[in-house]
């Protein structure tokens, strides 16, 4: 989920573009005008062009000065206080996480992982996810916590998307983000993400030293870039301690 974090940080990255592109065009506009002036100087002694070439060049002075002030010292404070933030917001959701798993006792694989996925998702926003476990050594996997999935048959089609997206997950060893998964270059042509009209993806692979021993998988079927960075970090760290 978007965090309002990653809200400012896009503003702000959105409001230096424009102020770069804001003082390209007013650099240019004002060196046009500065040429224009000169060639009317060049053709008549008029104090009134004098005038109006010093008005000109001040004018650019001031521009040149708040564009600096507005970029260096606003923009470039509020963007050193985002990273730290982030931390501390990515820290908290993980603690919740960690907490709810750690104070309750599950009495069984099947409980814990209810109660992991419940909190992921109410920590992400996804609609939806599962956990499944997985041994390399025969390709056989099983979900043993879905939230939203009509059944934890993974045969279903209805896991169509996740299969494949499993796969990579479990070829690479390392989270995948997807932003928009209809619009991936890599998957949207994928007949099953057409059809289940999958947008933001999130999962990440669980560990046993060098073993992928099964993945936790989220999804957000009605919102593209549900999912960013930090929950992409949230989920790889969870999947290591789990």
């Amino acid at each position: 989920m978007k965090s309002s974090i990653d809200h400012i940080k896009s503003l702000a990255d959105a409001c230096l573009e424009l102020l770069d592109h804001e003082e390209r065009t007013q650099s240019a506009f004002l060196v046009d005008l500065t040429d224009a002036v000169r060639l009317l100087q060049s053709d008549t002694e008029d104090r009134r062009l004098r005038q109006l070439s010093g008005q000109i060049k001040e004018l650019q002075e001031r521009s040149e000065l708040f564009l600096r002030m507005t970029r260096n010292n606003f923009l470039a404070e509020i963007k050193s206080e985002i990273a730290p933030a982030q931390a501390e917001l990515d820290d908290a959701r993980l603690g919740r996480v960690l907490a709810a798993l750690t104070q309750r006792v599950s009495p069984s694989l099947k409980a814990f992982c209810e109660t992991l996925l419940d909190q992921l998702i109410t920590a992400t926003g996804a609609e939806r996810g599962f956990i499944l476990y997985y041994l390399p050594e025969t390709t056989e996997a099983e979900v043993v916590a879905a939230r939203h999935f009509e059944t934890t048959n993974l045969s279903l089609a209805e896991y169509d998307v996740s299969r494949t997206l499993l796969r990579e997950i479990f070829a690479r060893g390392s989270p995948l983000l997807l932003e928009d998964a209809v619009s991936d270059s890599a998957y949207g042509r994928e007949a099953s993400v057409q059809r289940l009209d999958i947008r933001s993806v999130l999962g990440a692979p669980m560990l046993h030293g060098h073993r992928t021993v099964g993945a936790l998988y989220l999804e957000n079927r009605s919102l593209p870039c549900a999912f960013n960075a930090g929950d992409c970090r949230l989920l790889e760290t969870v999947a290591r301690f789990v």
